[in-house]
């Protein structure tokens, strides 16, 4: 079974992805701080990372700055990042490739 962490700052949105991915058999854990979920217990068993950013204006900073804690990681999550707006052409997919990160859009 696939160990899911979500970082995202709307409790609302984070609690739909969690029952999402809870019916689909996933163990989950969610937190609105990135900081604080790379110290929570048993972080370094993440499958994958779900990041889902609070606006355009500082979504790449975020991400770069997750990638490069998950660089001193011996075991590395697969990272996707949900952006929560309508694409303007392919530069966050390929900002994202960049990265080794996944990068969806939804709208």
């Amino acid at each position: 079974m696939d160990r899911i962490l979500i970082i995202d700052r709307d409790p609302d949105h984070a609690e739909a992805l969690m029952a999402s991915l809870c019916r689909a058999g996933r163990s989950i854990e969610t937190c609105s701080d990135e900081r604080i979920a790379f110290a929570i217990p048993n972080a370094n068993q993440i499958d994958v990372l779900i990041v889902v950013p609070p606006g355009r204006s500082s979504w790449k900073e975020q991400v770069r700055e997750i990638r490069t804690a998950l660089k001193t990681r011996f075991n590395r999550p697969a990272v996707l990042c949900v952006l929560r707006w309508a694409p303007q052409g392919p530069a966050d997919r390929l900002f994202g490739d960049s990265l080794g990160v996944e990068v969806q859009h939804e709208y």
